[in-house]
């Protein structure tokens, strides 16, 4: 069984039909063994797990060296004297153990290759590495050298302003002359004065230097910057014109920082990066509704990110934005939640969170006036009804037109039409409509049910998941006087 002459799959000597084949990781197997291991041109290697290809045995390289090993082997033994047999044994084990050996270093230079293809894959990838921080390193020394020039002149002027300052103020302090002599002087210092202070308002009006804040973006958006700063999720260097002077230097600054509007991919193929963007207030969605574009800001809540309602502004020049129905369109119709953030005067009560009923006109419903996306939303609506009957009890709101409880048309005609499909039973923390069926005038007013009361009840269309306790405060408190401060859409990023 361990003869060096017998395959080490089937244990049978190697013969004209059993042929000694060598595998590309070095294991040697009979001819008929191999075909046995092959499947869908495919065979593993039964010593070292390696995956070879071929679709017969006798493709692989026939071991010479171990065939005339072999013809030589057994002639020793054919042909061994009797007066030599326990020489020749000592012989035979001995190439035994040299063969053992052979097959162990086999199989070691076999993981040396492998381990030494690692290293060079390694190796390369350290010194891909060391020439980008060598080339970010000099980038960003001129960088500093520039920010340290500019840090410079800005300094000087600051000084200078100073001095001109002190100066105008002594000539301001001169409220008569005693001679012509005297006259003529403070004029002259005025005059001076006056053509420093213009020289001066033209140099700052100059700043900023759009070069290196420019190459300086550059340096801070690469991959391996992004551990140390909250950078930008794709870098614009244009021109910016500043031929009218009314923008501040920090709005300069923002214009030639400006970022292009990003989509979802872009977003969410670097979830760090967005979330730092969210974390430093800089990330928008935005929409044309109308004519006029709004703008909804992005924030967190725990781990969770919220699009807030949109709202009739621009968003600040200097923020990333991504168009609001991209946003949207990532939704789970199945699983949306949306949530309210409610207020009684100057005081924050706290914020609910709602689930939806999935495939819900009614819960559509809601979900677009806590967006906003078509230009109505809850946000500053009041709870106009705090309601506690022996059946029912219940705050309700919803009337985003004439914020009393008399308003509030449908902007979904099919909620309307299918409100009476969803019966629930009535217990704490259910959201339903509160205008009745087919009420086309008061269809977005909606009820949140503050006790288990049982029995069933048509129109609800979510429930209330978190933030039940700020629901029972806003129903212990005078009707008319609590308002919805802010709401929208938990967005399904991780």
């Amino acid at each position: 069984m361990n003869s060096p002459i017998t395959c080490k799959m089937c244990f049978d000597e190697f013969d004209d039909f059993r042929r000694p084949c060598s595998l590309p990781c070095g294991h040697s197997f009979c001819t008929s063994c191999l075909d046995s291991l092959i499947e869908d041109g495919k065979l593993k290697c039964p010593s070292c797990k390696q995956m070879h290809f071929s679709v017969k045995g006798s493709a692989f390289p026939v071991n010479y060296g171990m065939e005339d090993f072999m013809s030589t082997y057994k002639l020793g033994i054919k042909e061994k004297p009797a007066i030599c047999s326990s020489r020749m044994a000592k012989f035979t084990d001995y190439k035994s153990n040299i063969l053992k050996y052979v097959h162990i270093s086999e199989d070691l230079k076999s993981q040396l290759e492998d381990y030494n293809h690692k290293i060079l894959h390694r190796r390369k990838t350290h010194e891909g590495l060391l020439e980008e921080i060598s080339d970010l390193l000099k980038a960003n020394e001129t960088a500093v050298n520039y920010m340290k020039e500019e840090h410079i002149k800005v300094e000087k002027l600051l000084e200078n302003i100073s001095l001109l300052h002190r100066k105008v103020k002594a000539i301001l302090a001169v409220d008569h002359c005693d001679s012509r002599e005297q006259s003529l002087l403070d004029v002259a210092k005025t005059d001076d004065a006056v053509s420093a202070l213009e020289q001066w308002i033209k140099t700052c009006k100059e700043l900023p230097n759009e070069s290196i804040f420019i190459d300086s973006e550059k340096v801070l958006e690469r991959p391996i910057c992004s551990l140390f700063v909250s950078t930008t999720l794709e870098v614009v260097s244009r021109p910016v014109n500043f031929a009218q002077s009314a923008f501040t230097i920090n709005e300069k600054i923002a214009k030639i920082l400006g970022k292009e509007t990003l989509t979802v991919e872009k977003m969410t193929s670097n979830l760090e990066r967005l979330k730092m963007l969210i974390k430093a207030g800089i990330m928008y969605a935005i929409k044309t509704i109308a004519g006029n574009v709004w703008s909804a800001p992005l924030t967190f809540d725990d781990d969770k990110i919220c699009l807030h309602y949109l709202r009739k502004e621009t968003p600040p020049d200097h923020v990333h934005t991504v168009k609001h129905s991209e946003l949207i369109s990532t939704l789970n119709i199945d699983s949306t939640m949306v949530f309210m953030n409610f207020a009684w005067k100057e005081k924050a009560l706290g914020k609910v969170h709602i689930r939806l009923e999935p495939y819900t006109p009614l819960a559509c419903q809601f979900r677009i006036l806590c967006t906003g996306d078509m230009g109505k939303t809850y946000a500053f609506t009041r709870i106009h009804e705090v309601g506690s009957q022996h059946n029912d009890s219940y705050i309700a709101g919803g009337d985003y037109e004439f914020n009393n409880g008399n308003g509030g048309a449908c902007i979904d005609e099919d909620a309307v039409q299918s409100c009476n499909f969803y019966n629930r039973a009535n217990y704490e923390g259910l959201v339903r409509t509160a205008s009745g069926l087919y009420d086309k005038s008061k269809s977005t007013q909606f009820r949140i049910t503050t006790t288990n009361l049982g029995g069933g009840i048509d129109g609800s269309f979510g429930k209330v998941e978190e933030g039940m306790s700020v629901v029972h405060e806003v129903s212990k408190i005078q009707k008319g006087t609590v308002r919805i401060v802010d709401c929208g859409v938990f967005l399904p990023f991780n």
